[in-house]
């Protein structure tokens, strides 16, 4: 992983459960490349596979929810820049899953609008190196699939997110 610098990966509905075991399988790899500064993006992970977020090199609870309305709580976050809670709002299901109980260094960026609970979550590894993008958003596939109004603000999202860990 060391020659790369980021590591991304996109919304896993309907990963096949070898890849997420690969995943799973080199979370220790995937610790060791955040600690040497490497960045990390991660969208969606669906809830229907039984290693979903586990393949993370730090534990982190989640919740699989379908919801629609996402609320910015910091406005000054380079992975929020042009972007508004309405352009991250109304995707005809906008969010798959959020974020319960994380580490320490990590901290919410946006929330789902009537829970409070964290969509996406942002920090350096361990408070000192690679950064991460860790959202319950699937911007990758309505970016590419342009599905509902806010295509454009998908993609903005990733370019953000791949910039800002990059």
């Amino acid at each position: 992983l060391n020659e790369f610098d980021v590591l991304y990966i996109g919304w896993t509905a309907y990963a096949s459960n070898e890849g997420m075991q690969a995943l799973y399988d080199r979370s220790s790899h995937i610790g060791e490349f955040l600690e040497n500064g490497g960045g990390l993006v991660a969208f969606s992970e669906y809830g229907d596979n039984e290693l979903d977020w586990l393949w993370l090199p730090f534990d982190i609870q989640y919740w699989t929810q379908h919801g629609e309305t996402i609320e910015i709580v910091d406005h000054y976050h380079p992975v929020n820049n042009g972007l508004t809670s309405s352009h991250l709002s109304f995707w005809y299901s906008s969010l798959h899953n959020t974020f319960l109980e994380y580490t320490e260094f990590l901290s919410p960026i946006t929330t789902e609008g009537s829970s409070g609970d964290a969509v996406t979550l942002v920090g350096d590894y361990n408070g000192l190196n690679g950064r991460i993008v860790l959202s319950g958003q699937d911007a990758d596939w309505h970016f590419v699939y342009n599905y509902g109004p806010k295509g454009d603000a998908a993609g903005l999202l990733i370019a953000n997110a791949l910039d800002w860990v990059g």
